[in-house]
Formats: C-alpha cells, sequence, structure tokens
C-alpha cells in the first residue's frame, strides 16, 4: 500500500492486509493468508513525521484485497491510500480479447493471478509461502510464456534449481535424500524435502520451455547433467517399479479438496509426467550430440509408456479412468494412436456426466480445454467456460475472486471456508488454451521459438470474433478472426524470417481466399498443402494477410 497521509508527528498507522472478509463485511478475515500456521497477520506499522508525506514499505510486500487502517486522527480522503502492484520487470508479450465478456474476465484473472506470483521467482502464492514450488511452474509456465517475456526469469529459475541440489534431507517418503537431486522448491523460504517425481519433472520441462518458445538451446547444455541425473534416477528401482513410478504429490488441488485429487492415482501422473521427461531427454540427447544417453532414454520411454498404458488402461470406458488420467495421458502422447480418439471421447463423456463440469487438479486443467479443442470439442469447451454454477470459473467470479484460488474453485458459499489461499499462480496453467487454442498461435517443436508456427483457431462457432499476439524472438505474431454467420474472416500476421502451416476451417477450398482472391498454385507466399477435415492446410511465408473463407454446418 502507498498512503498520503496529513497526521500529527507520532501518530502511528497500522494496516492489517487479508484476501477476504469476514461475516458481515466490516471485519477482515486473514484464514486465507495462512495465519493458521504463522501466528501473525500481514502488518505494516508506520509511525508518522508529521505534516504531509508518503510512505510505502520498500522491502517486503504483501497479497491482499482488503487492508483494515487503525490510528488515523483525521477522517482521511478517499484518495489516501493506494494499492500498487509489484511484480518481476518482466515485458508484457501477448494479449488476447474476445466477444464474450466472461471469456475476457477469464482470461484477465489468470493474467492478474500470474503477474502477482512473480517476484524474483514463480511463486505459489504472494501472501503466505512466496516459495517456487517446482510443479508450478511445469504447470503454468506456458500460460507465462503467451504473455510475459520470461527468458530471464525462468532461466534464474533453473539456477535456483541448481542451489537445491542434494539439500533436501530426505525423500518424502522418508529415505535418506541422495546427492545432486533437486528439492520440491526451488527457492523460498523452506526446501521441503528432496523432489517428488511429478514436482522434480519442472527440473527438465522448464529448460525445455526456454528452448520451445524462445529457441534458446543453451539452458538445455547446461543443465543436462542434472536433468539426467534426475531422470535416472526417478527411473531407479526406489522411485518406479516395472515402469511405474510409486510417489508424488498427484493431480493437486481439484475442486473443493486441499490435496490430491482422489479420482487419480497418484502413479499415474507421476508416471505420465516421467514418460514427458524422457521423451524431453531423448530429444535433447540427440541434439547435444549424446548418442548412448539417446538410446537409454529412449528404451525406457517405451518401456513407461508400454507399461502405463498396460497398467491403467480401462478398456469398458476406452480411456484410463478420470478427467485427469485421460488428460494427461493425450498432453504427454501415452494413448496408443489407435486409442487417441476413443481416450477424447472417454474424456468427453466424463465431462458430459458432470454437467459440463471439470474435476481436474492442476495437473488436469492445465490441457484440459486445449486438448478437447484438438479432438473436436470446441462446443464443449465453450459450454464449460460459461458455467456460471459450482464449480467453474464463472462461479468464482461471481461470488468476487479477483485471483484464481489455491483449492480450485474452493467451496459452495453455504459451506465453511478452507483456509486456503485465494491467490495462486498454478491455477492458472489452463489460460494457455487462449493463446494456443482459441487464438491458435502454436510453436512447431522441429523449429522453435516460433522459426515456424502452427496456426489453428478454434470455438469459432462459438465466438464471432478474436484478436490476440504473441511477441516472439521473431517479432509479433498476430490473429484477428472474426465470425458473421457462416462466413470466417481471419487476419494474420507473420513476423520476418519465419514461416507458418496455417489451417483454415472452410467448407470448400474453392471458397478460401487471400484478400479478394482465390489461392492458386502461382502465389508466391501461400502454398497449399492438404485438405485436413474441414480445414484447407497451407504454408504461408512471413507477412501479414488477410483469409476469408465459408465455414459448414452453419
Amino acid at each position: 500500500m502507498r498512503l498520503t497521509l496529513n497526521e500529527p508527528a507520532g501518530t502511528q498507522i497500522t494496516l492489517r492486509m487479508a484476501e477476504i472478509l469476514a461475516p458481515g463485511g466490516t471485519e477482515i478475515d486473514p484464514s486465507t493468508t495462512g495465519v493458521y500456521a504463522t501466528g501473525v497477520i500481514q502488518t505494516e506499522i508506520y509511525v508518522c513525521k508529521g505534516g504531509g508525506e508518503q510512505w510505502r514499505p520498500r522491502f517486503t510486500y504483501h497479497g491482499f484485497r482488503f487492508v483494515e487502517v487503525t490510528g488515523l486522527k483525521r477522517k482521511p480522503a478517499v484518495s489516501f491510500m493506494q494499492g500498487i502492484q509489484l511484480r518481476t520487470a518482466a515485458e508484457k508479450r501477448g494479449d488476447f480479447v474476445c466477444s464474450d465478456p466472461l471469456l475476457n474476465r477469464i482470461y484477465r484473472t489468470s493474467l492478474w493471478t500470474l503477474a502477482s506470483n512473480m517476484h524474483s521467482i514463480t511463486e505459489d502464492c504472494p501472501q503466505r509461502e512466496k516459495c517456487a514450488w517446482m510443479g508450478d511452474m511445469e504447470i503454468y509456465g506456458q500460460a507465462a510464456i503467451y504473455n510475459y517475456h520470461l527468458v530471464p526469469l525462468f532461466n534464474k529459475l533453473a539456477d535456483d534449481m541448481d542451489t537445491t541440489l542434494g539439500r533436501g534431507g530426505i525423500t518424502p517418503w522418508h529415505k535418506p535424500a541422495s546427492p545432486g537431486l533437486p528439492c520440491n522448491i526451488a527457492a523460498g523460504r523452506r526446501l521441503c524435502d528432496q523432489a517428488n517425481p511429478d514436482w522434480g519433472a519442472a527440473l527438465v520441462a522448464l529448460p525445455w520451455f526456454i528452448y520451445l518458445y524462445y529457441g534458446d538451446a543453451s539452458t538445455l547444455g547446461r543443465q543436462y547433467p542434472h536433468m539426467k541425473r534426475w531422470v535416472r534416477y526417478v527411473a531407479s528401482a526406489e522411485v518406479s517399479k516395472n515402469g511405474i513410478v510409486q510417489y508424488g504429490f498427484g493431480d493437486w488441488c481439484p475442486p473443493g479438496i486441499g490435496g490430491a485429487n482422489p479420482k487419480c492415482p497418484v502413479p499415474l501422473t507421476s508416471t505420465a509426467l516421467q514418460y514427458a521427461s524422457l521423451t524431453i531427454m531423448t530429444k535433447t540427447a540427440a541434439m547435444l550430440g549424446h548418442s548412448d544417453d539417446e538410446k537409454w532414454f529412449r528404451r525406457q520411454a517405451a518401456i513407461v509408456k508400454a507399461a502405463f498404458h498396460k497398467t491403467f488402461y480401462q478398456p469398458h470406458t476406452n480411456g484410463y479412468g478420470s478427467q485427469t488420467a485421460n488428460a494427461v495421458a493425450l498432453r504427454f502422447g501415452l494413448a496408443p494412436d489407435k486409442h487417441k480418439s476413443a481416450v477424447a471421447a472417454a474424456l468427453a463423456d466424463e465431462i458430459k456426466a458432470q454437467h459440463n463440469h471439470a474435476d481436474t487438479g492442476i495437473l488436469g486443467s492445465r490441457p484440459l480445454y486445449t486438448l478437447l479443442n484438438d479432438h473436436g470439442y470446441d462446443e464443449l469447451t465453450y459450454r464449460m467456460m460459461k458455467k456460471i454454477d459450482y464449480p467453474s470459473y464463472g462461479y468464482m467470479l461471481s461470488r468476487g475472486d479477483t485471483t484464481w484460488p489455491e483449492v480450485q474453485y474452493n467451496t459452495p458459499l453455504n459451506q465453511p471456508q478452507i483456509n486456503c489461499s485465494y491467490n495462486h499462480g498454478m491455477q492458472s496453467g489452463f489460460a494457455a488454451w487462449f493463446h494456443e487454442s482459441i487464438a491458435g498461435i502454436r510453436p512447431l517443436e522441429a523449429s522453435p521459438g516460433f522459426k515456424q508456427i502452427v496456426m489453428r483457431p478454434h470455438n469459432f462457432r462459438q465466438l464471432t470474433s478474436v484478436s490476440a499476439y504473441h511477441q516472439s524472438m521473431y517479432g509479433t505474431i498476430k490473429s484477428e478472426w472474426r465470425r458473421k454467420g457462416s462466413h470466417f474472416h481471419w487476419n494474420i500476421a507473420l513476423p520476418p524470417n519465419t514461416t507458418a502451416q496455417v489451417a483454415i476451417p472452410a467448407r470448400d477450398l474453392n471458397l478460401v481466399r487471400e484478400g479478394a482472391k482465390a489461392i492458386d498454385a502461382k502465389h508466391p507466399h501461400i502454398r497449399f498443402l492438404k485438405w485436413e477435415g474441414d480445414h484447407a492446410i497451407f504454408a504461408v511465408a512471413s507477412g501479414a494477410y488477410k483469409f476469408s473463407s465459408v465455414l459448414s454446418d452453419i
């Protein structure tokens, strides 16, 4: 807070900060800020020097929505107190707005949650622990990248992980910690033991995000020995049995539950993240020329993939048993190709059985909406986002939340409050969906850093307009589309020295235009590649384009 005061010298002003109000709305309720564990409330005390003055704390920050002020001698003007947003100076690199006000609020709330959890680390929460939990980084790293320039911060976090190597003391399963392995927390007020297998996967994922989204392989090279040591440890007999990882935190904080998701076994999500790490390590070893390592990672990945399907696949549901289980299986490529469509259908059926509600924690929520769109369930994702009853994002906004709470959706209003944070960055991981799916902007893994771009918009039958951009290392990528009836208009901009695979939804190839002209084989910058479902796929050179088409089924 910043105070503008004109009080007598010696006046003691006390500020106490909280996220929610007590019943009745006349007192703060600090229970969500960790007071039950610390015994203290976020408090600032200022002793006035007298006369006109302005003050704010310089060496700390707080997470709050409400402030209780005591000690004033005079009735203040409304402007005597201002809230100042303090965060890491990461340049804004993206934005999104669409024709649906509720979706815009969900996006903005996600960004507010991300921004208020960046203070030289990516935090769990800004009011209580202020710790860089490893698992959180893997979950919301991509959503943050679409909106902020994070290479400096993510490289710092990779170095922060190094400072914890071998310092865990014990494992979460009460074995002595091993040398050279990270802790559950990369930086913060504690380390919280040697990393669980699922949370420690961020040691591999974070350098990969830097490479995939920024085209910078230096962090992979620098961190490679630590990444290799970690993945081989998780594959060891101490942690895995027959390819299945035994330990982890699991699908953390589903609706109303402050812990692992009971609908999804911990070994399932931990094994999925180990497979993701193995696939990254296979590619990284090949890139860095470590051929023997590449062979080992590839063999181990095949073992884990086969074990995962054998252990967790349920033929009677055509899936893996829960929303999260199906989502992570699809996200990381664990479902065999012949089963992918059926697994996606099983995921959609489970959501419909929950009246179009998600019951996923952070591991399931991150890919949920993007995967559903990828498999043709745009209408379902839109229905989910439009829900305003419990549990849903709309429900949280309807009760006044301005950031996403630690326990996803928290509890219905007629139940006692859970003493958990109301501002947890991990719950914003799903928000990558706005850029990577609705706007349709993704990097092509074979040519990272958005050197080659995949452009494929979604939800154009539910929305009437979208405007989004992401400023890559090559320049700004824009995706702006609008629909009027069955007519689809899509303006895109590709920065210099890039190319894109552009998927244009259309009823017929002959109805696709760029500007006012049909696209023919003689076009110097656009080349037709193939027809895929109801999309015409083109290879497009850098530049600005105005595409139009006529949609099917509208």
